[in-house]
């Protein structure tokens, strides 16, 4: 089934306080609104959501202030759960026009409270967020917080080909971020070829940890950047655990990591090569065995396969019992 939007509204909107809601084997399309054009969810209570198998594709949210969701919007404060599998998230687009923050070209997601969600086994492709005022742009392909104690996921995914435009904060592929006891985790993802438009510059995946919450990032590809690869920043008693990761072919910084006040970033058993600066960090950053700098004897990078060939420096090289 198609539904078409008309480019006059958002093309599905779901608000529930209660039960549960199981939507799949549809496609949205042609929605137009300020949030959350393709579906947007606004759940209460102990309401739980399942997109399944769905198709999010040319959808545009636009506003003269904040903008969330291109594709998918999804606010849940409380006892909530939202669950989304085997979507395709595609040509979706997210633009302010005034100097406000935009979120998630394809899906944003905005958990707190006690609440839970899980994107896996999904693609986020072609999509593009503009910040015409010169603001942030907080997520090409995927935007996702976690506050209050809420604990969100986003695995076995590809996020690739999107755009950002922006002058602040800028996340061309993936953005994500945590506060207040919050935890997320990026996990055995692809985040690949998503670039920038304009000066500002930006990185495929930044993440930000604040007041005593985490984000793990393990597992997962960053490569092939227009820009920079991974930006992680801490702060206020935040901490961010990269472990197991290949960052590599990004024309700025492959690793940039910033750490402010008490926060702390742990970096293990991870590959970064072939970008203009392999790694830049604090000198309180804790590391494990990494490759930095050093061949990997990738098998064919030029054709997107970072698989290891026989004999790699990286062989039997990593840490059993990594931080986070």
């Amino acid at each position: 089934t198609v539904i078409d939007g008309g480019g006059v509204g958002a093309v599905a909107r779901v608000r529930i306080s209660g039960g549960e809601l199981l939507l799949q084997g549809v496609t949205f399309t042609n929605g137009e609104a300020e949030k959350g054009a393709g579906i947007q969810i606004l759940l209460e209570g102990d309401a739980r959501v399942r997109l399944e198998n769905l198709h999010v594709i040319d959808n545009r949210a636009i506003s003269s202030g904040s903008v969330h969701g291109g594709g998918v919007s999804a606010d849940i404060d409380g006892q909530e759960t939202l669950e989304i599998r085997d979507l395709v998230v595609r040509d979706n687009l997210a633009i302010s026009r005034n100097q406000a923050v935009v979120y998630g070209a394809g899906l944003s997601v905005m958990a707190s409270g006690d609440a839970r969600f899980l994107v896996e086994d999904s693609v986020f492709e072609g999509n593009s967020i503009e910040n015409v005022g010169g603001d942030d742009a907080l997520g090409g392909g995927v935007h996702l917080e976690a506050n209050h104690n809420a604990k969100g996921v986003l695995r076995d995914s590809r996020v690739f080909s999107n755009t950002a435009m922006g002058e602040v904060r800028v996340a061309s592929g993936v953005y994500v971020e945590t506060a207040q006891s919050g935890d997320a985790a990026v996990e055995r993802t692809a985040i690949l070829l998503n670039s920038e438009v304009g000066a500002a510059g930006g990185a495929q995946l930044r993440a930000r940890a604040k007041e005593i919450s985490s984000v793990t990032i393990r597992d997962s590809g960053v490569v092939e950047g227009q820009n920079e690869g991974v930006y992680a920043y801490v702060i206020d008693s935040g901490q961010i655990h990269l472990t197991n990761l290949t960052v590599a072919d990004h024309a700025g910084i492959g690793l940039r990591l910033a750490i402010h006040e008490l926060g702390k970033i742990s970096l293990y058993n991870s590959i970064s090569f072939d970008n203009l600066v392999d790694l830049q960090g604090s000198a309180k950053l804790d590391t494990g065995p990494n490759l930095i700098g050093i061949d990997p004897l990738f098998v064919d990078a030029g054709n997107l396969d970072y698989h290891l060939q026989p004999g790699s420096p990286a062989e039997d090289a990593g840490d059993n019992d990594p931080p986070g």
